[in-house]
């Protein structure tokens, strides 16, 4: 892990442009997970860890329960009652956590527009980006943008 917070900040600072930003985004949320993945103390089970480094490589994109256990090579309704009881969420609860924690950072930083950031952390919709950051952060984007400007 401190390879990573030494790596990685120093090639973000001289990304010039989206797409750029975008596939380091990708390889470092690869290599945190494998990292994670490998690291791990978790008490949590084989199917468990492989549907949260699943969703971690994927979490730009659209998840679905579905997917992640055809990914996964188990049932959907099996993983789904065995990620709630372990992780203590569902999947889509855990997904969205992970979403609004990845664009944390790109509101911070306040070089892309929220509409941006929501399509960068995989919603397709800005709208439905703001109710799920509100549900989990229990402010909107714009809140959360002026509360680190302060």
């Amino acid at each position: 892990m401190d390879s990573l917070s030494e790596k990685f900040p120093f090639i973000i600072e001289r990304i010039k442009d989206l797409p750029s930003l975008y596939e380091i985004s990708r390889v470092l949320l690869t290599e945190y997970s494998e990292s994670v993945w490998h690291y791990s103390n978790s008490e949590y089970s084989a199917v468990v860890k492989k549907a949260i480094h699943y969703i971690l490589l994927h979490i730009d994109d659209p998840l679905t329960l579905e997917e992640i256990a055809r990914n996964t090579y188990v049932n959907p309704a099996h993983l789904s009652r065995k990620f709630k009881s372990e992780t203590r969420m569902t999947l889509t609860q855990f997904i969205h956590f992970k979403k609004i924690e990845e664009a944390k950072p790109y509101l911070e930083k306040g070089n892309l527009t929220i509409t941006e950031i929501a399509l960068l952390v995989g919603f397709n919709d800005p709208n439905y980006f703001g109710k799920v950051f509100k549900k989990v952060t229990g402010m909107t984007p714009s809140q959360f943008i002026a509360n680190t400007r302060k």
